[in-house]
């Protein structure tokens, strides 16, 4: 049964939908398999190895802090302590990650 006109052009709209999405799918592959390899670059390993405790620590004191006073808000404090000491954008929603994960 020979296709018509129609069907074939949507026949080729779907392989060319697909291959856009495995173009997508191969990109986060990789992104995937790539992700933070560079922690372990000798530029970044050190620092890496030092920060991370740092942080965790950081936000786990200011967790415990919070919980000790009647009326404590996280989430205030979090906003609060990013003008008090500076904290980039970036920073303050790893360190904002980091405590939702633990609500």
């Amino acid at each position: 049964m020979p296709v018509s006109e129609n069907t074939d052009g949507i026949l080729q709209h779907k392989r060319l939908v697909a291959s856009y999405i495995q173009q997508v799918i191969n990109d986060l592959i990789k992104r995937a398999v790539e992700h933070d390899y560079s922690k372990f670059s000798p530029e970044e390993f050190d620092a890496f190895e030092e920060a991370t405790p740092n942080l965790k620590n950081l936000v786990y004191g200011w967790i415990a802090a919070t919980r000790r006073v009647k009326d404590g808000d996280i989430d205030k404090g979090l906003v609060i302590n990013k003008e008090r000491f500076h904290i980039d954008d970036q920073l303050f929603q790893i360190i904002k990650n980091t405590v939702d994960s633990l609500k």
